[in-house]
Order: structure tokens, then sequence, then C-alpha cells
């Protein structure tokens, strides 16, 4: 059987070893630093930090980057080593379902529920995008923990091995906490496991969970200061709202297992409002018949009844919408809870075939199993090779889901890493034909920032797709060195974005190339007063504040040399242009106030040097020269 598995799965994903990093592979690998030395090992279970470069992030999946840092010492940046890792833990996967499943049926029953969960199409994600590879070794971990809490009679090291695999998973992905559930669930529900929960002492092995998630979350907190991160609502809801669209979201989930989605690496969850739409009786519909089928297997077979309920129990972690944030509905969520509907599609094959005796009859029940692996098979591998590039995986997203925005973005910079600037730019700019509020779409430069921004929520996915385009259009200005193409985009967005510091960084950089020193100054304080950890902001600041201080001192030099020969009107012209160019500047308001004073002009030489202490309030001179003036007056 574990022949027949690397086999399977050797031959349906096969192709992913010839793809490319795709999405946040470039983040998680080609660009982190990190995991290019096995001497930061250690560093990854102290920190967040190196999970996505070098930026903090709130993940603690400290194993996930050891796993890409030994493939690093031998793959380096080429993505053949981490696509076979993905495709190796694939077959282990595999092969732990089947020793789980053999305790339950029989083996032939357990290799063909084994087969469909291997061939099911919606795992196609989990397996040929790199970064998914927590998906895996968490449901390996879930796996062959959960079959060693099936045996009866527990030695130390089953217990070492229980908790130390819990702990694994839990370090590579957090809905290893999923394992606890789904054993107190099977011992509650089980009549001999319960009554044997005392003299088996079963008790003893929930404690072994809860060290292990006790030393999970102990050692989270020293990284990340915190047990659960800070709640990033995308989809604003009411409590109750919340817990409807947590149904619904469920139901699609189990519509999805069934009748596989239209593949794609994007789908738009559209929430629901009230139990009163159209859409909430397809919810109803869903629960109504799993319902049904639960209660005949109840009393009909107890181990599919039981797998029946892993379904919902493994996809808890994932219908807490504050947790999820953009992505709501993801293909990858469902590779663990995916192992119920296999259970449950093989056990009704073999149903079937005991149906009937006639040797017709079972031979069709076989050929339609056999068909249904194939065509799994098929679909899957067909579905590998969206995956080989960003070009073609944003392409077929799109395809499938226009309105996965976000995607238009990934491949107006997929093409621009291409070298392809010009189709980068051409879909940038055809967010404003899509612009919802017009029929018959817009030309690019014509849709308002203001009205995308006043657009009803329903708009939520184009509004923030389109500002982030609007950014990366800017940007890929800059890169260009179209300076005032970028500055135009800047300034409107921060017009209507005051709190990112980003973006008034790249607006000081675009006045720093175009030569206005004073406004690129000011740019690049305004983003050291959002982020005061800006270490580019500052340096940037600091350097034109130097220029301009050079400047204003060059300037002043030059009048002072100008009083000197006694050409005070000249003088007094450079003082003032210096005193516009950079009105930041105390300086070129106090030698006004000195030419001035030398040329009997009392009144405008005690406005120049107001000004100038207004500049510099803590200066003694203005301060005495000002007060000098004053009695004199």
């Amino acid at each position: 059987m574990l022949l027949v598995i690397v086999l399977l799965v050797g031959v349906v994903y096969s192709p992913t070893l010839l793809g490319d990093f795709v999405y946040d592979d470039h983040l998680q690998i080609e660009k982190n630093i990190s995991i290019r030395s096995l001497t930061n090992i250690p560093e990854f279970f102290q920190h967040s930090t190196g999970y996505y470069s070098q930026s903090p992030a709130g993940y603690y999946r400290p194993l996930h980057m050891v796993a890409y840092a030994l493939v690093y010492v031998v793959s380096r940046t080429n993505p053949l080593g981490y696509h076979a890792l993905n495709l190796v833990l694939m077959a282990a996967v595999g092969y732990a379902l089947f020793l789980l499943l053999q305790v339950w049926f029989s083996r032939a029953q357990a290799a063909f529920a084994t087969l469909l969960f291997l061939v099911h199409p919606v795992h196609v994600e989990a397996v040929a995008w790199i970064a998914a590879l927590p998906e895996l070794v968490c449901a390996l971990c879930v796996l062959l923990a959960f079959h060693r809490h099936l045996k009866k009679n527990w030695q130390a090291l089953d217990y070492v091995l229980a908790g130390g695999l819990l702990l694994i998973g839990l370090l590579t992905r957090e809905n290893a906490l999923v394992l606890p559930i789904l054993a107190l669930v099977l011992d509650a529900l089980d009549t001999k496991r319960r009554k044997n929960i005392i003299r088996d002492k079963l008790w003893v092995r929930y404690l072994v969970y809860g060290i292990s998630i006790g030393i999970y979350f102990i050692l989270r907190y020293q990284a990340l200061g915190y047990l659960a991160s800070n709640p990033d609502l995308k989809y604003p809801m009411s409590g109750d709202a919340m817990l409807l669209n947590a149904v619904y979201l469920l139901s699609q989930y189990y519509t999805a297992l069934v009748w596989p989605p239209t593949y794609s690496a994007f789908h738009v969850f559209e929430p629901l409002t009230s139990v009163g739409e159209a859409r909430f009786v397809g919810v109803v519909f869903v629960f109504l018949i799993s319902a049904l089928i639960a209660w005949y297997y109840y009393y009909k077979q107890f181990c599919v009844f039981y797998y029946m309920l892993w379904i919902p129990i493994a996809f808890l972690p994932f219908l807490y919408f504050p947790a999820l944030g953009e992505n709501v509905f993801v293909e990858r969520y469902m590779f663990l809870p995916s192992i119920g509907i296999a259970v449950l599609f093989s056990a009704l094959a073999f149903q079937l075939f005991r149906w009937h005796k006639h040797t017709f009859w079972q031979y069709f029940v076989v050929g339609c199993s056999v068909g249904s692996v194939l065509l799994g098979g098929g679909l899957s591998f067909a579905r590998t090779l969206h995956w080989k590039d960003d070009i073609t995986l944003c392409q077929k997203t799109l395809r499938t889901d226009p309105k996965a925005y976000h995607f238009y973005n990934l491949l107006a910079f997929a093409y621009y890493q291409a070298g392809d600037t010009l189709q980068a730019k051409k879909i940038f700019q055809s967010f404003d034909k899509m612009f919802p509020e017009s029929k018959k779409g817009t030309a690019p430069g014509q849709v308002s920032y203001a009205a995308v921004k006043q657009l009803p929520a329903k708009y939520r996915h184009y509004k923030q797709a389109y500002f982030e385009a609007q950014a990366k259009l800017a940007a890929l200005h800059y890169q260009l060195k179209e300076y005032d193409q970028a500055l135009t985009i800047y300034k409107q967005l921060t017009e209507l974005d005051s709190t990112t510091a980003d973006q008034f960084f790249f607006l000081g950089l675009c006045y720093e190339h175009l030569g206005r020193r004073e406004q690129a100054r000011q740019a690049f304080q305004l983003a050291t007063r959002i982020n005061p950890q800006y270490t580019q902001a500052q340096r940037h600041l600091k350097k034109q504040t130097q220029a301009q201080s050079n400047e204003v001192d060059r300037l002043c030099t030059h009048a002072h040399q100008l009083v000197g020969g006694k050409n005070y009107k000249e003088a007094i012209a450079v003082l003032a242009k210096a005193a516009k160019k950079y009105p930041g500047h105390a300086k070129p308001h106090h030698y006004l106030f000195n030419v001035y004073w030398l040329t009997g002009q009392k009144e405008a030489a005690q406005a120049a040097i107001y000004q100038a202490l207004q500049r510099d309030p803590d200066n003694q001179l203005y301060q005495f020269n000002y007060e000098t003036l004053k009695k004199e007056k």
C-alpha cells in the first residue's frame, strides 16, 4: 500500500516539481534571508521575525522556517527541493491515514478512503503551493498522534510520542489544537472508551496534551508577547452576524468537499446579512442532509458517524473571522477535514457493493469507485499545472472569479518582474474600467479616488485592491524614474489616508528626485511622525535637513557679503527667497532682521526677528534681539 500511495502521489502531483515559486513563496523563501543559515534556527523560536523576510508577523510557526532552512542547505533558491518535500509529506500523510483507518475499517475500505483523500482536487493548493507546507506537517502530526490515541494501553514511550507529535504540529500550524477535541469527542461518544476513562487512565493522555499545549503557548507568548493576535476584522459584523456567517461558511465547505468548487487560489466570500436571504435555504438544506446521513450511521456504523463529526471539528479554527483576514474561504483549509468525506464516500461505496450480490452490479460499483479515483487524479493533475508560475496562477484565478481583485495586482507585479512594464501598467490602470458604479466602464484616470472611497461596503474587495493598485502603480512610475506621475498618485493617496508612513516616505523620495527639498523634508518628517521606528525615513530626513542647512548657510553667507558691499536690496531679496524656499528655517529671518535694522526699517526688523523666534524659540540670541527691539520701540 505504501508503494501505491507513493506512485499515486508521484503521478498526480508530479507537475509541481517543475513549478516555480508563486505568491508568498517569494517572501518566505527567495527573499527570506533568515533561512539561509542554520545558525538562525534558535531565532525562529524566539521571535516572530523571519516569517516574512525581516518583517515581524503575527504568526508563531518556527518549525515552518526550520523546514525551509534545512531544505535551503540542499536546494538553495531552487524550488525543486521545496516542492519535493511537499510531495514526500503528502505521501506520508496518505500512509498515516491508511494506518489510522485500518483500526476502524477493513484493509480494502481503508485503502479506498485513502486513495479518495489523496486525489481530492481541493488538495492541490496544499501540495502545489510551497507555502502551504504547514498544512501537510500539521495533518501528519494530528493523524499519527490520533492513531496513537486509539491504542488501549499506553507505555511511557506512547506518552512521549503523542505529546511530542502534538507539540510539533502546533509549532508548525495552530490548528493542531483540534487533536484533543477530536480525541475527547471520541472518548465521550464511544461507550466502551467512556467506561474506561478511569480504568485505562485515559485522562492522563489529556494531561499530556495539556502539557504540550501549555509549552506551545509559553513559547508563543515569549516570542510574540501575546497568545492571540489582535482581531483584525476584515468583515465588520456583530456577534450574531459572525455566528450566522460561520454556519454559512461551514455549509460552503461541506458543499465544496462533496462537489469541489471551481478551483481558484482565491474565493471571494460574500457574507450573509440575515436568515431571510435565499442563500440561507442552501445552508439549511446542506445541514439537513448531513444530519440525516449522520443519524443513519449513528445507528448503522458508529465509526463512519464519528468521521462525519471529524469534518466540523477540524474546521473549527477556520470559522473565527477575526483570525482569517481577507481570504476567508480557502481550499487548503479543507485538507484535514476532507478525511471525513473520504471515509463517508468509501463507506457508501462498500455499502452499495454489498447491497446486491449480482456480479454485474458489483463490477459496476467497483468500476465507479475506480473511475472516481481516476477522475479525481486527473482533475488534480490538470490543476497542478495552474500553479507553475505567478502569471499562470493569477490568470487562471481571474478567469475563475473576476472579482478576485487582489490578483490583478499580483498579475501586474508578475508581469513587471518578467520585464513587461507596459502590461503591468495596463493592469494597474484597468481598475478604473472595473469601477462598479460605471455600467460601461471608465477610461483610466477618469475615476476619482474620492468616488472609490465612497463606494458602498459591498465593494470592499474592489476598494482595497484599487488603492493597493494605485500605490503599486506609483511605485512602478518611481522605479521607471517617472517621478512626476508617481508624485501625483502619492499626493492623492496621502490626502485620502494620512496614517500610512510608507506613502509619505515615497512621496518624499519623489520630491527629493525632483529637487523640491523642503517638501521632501516635510514628507519624511510626517513619515517618521507616523512611525518613529522608520529608519529609512529618518535617514532621508536627516539628509534633507543637513542639505537644507548647507543651502541656507550658503545663501545667508552670500547675503552677508552683499551687506558688506552695501547692496542691501540684493541682500534682502536673497534672504527673502531663502525664507520662502525653506520656511522651516529661522536663520534667513534672523539675517533679514540684521539687514532691516541696519537700514532703519524697525517694523520690518521686528517682524523678521519675530518669525525667527517662532521657528527657534529656544535660541537666546533671537530672544535677546527681540527683547532689545521691543525696549527701544
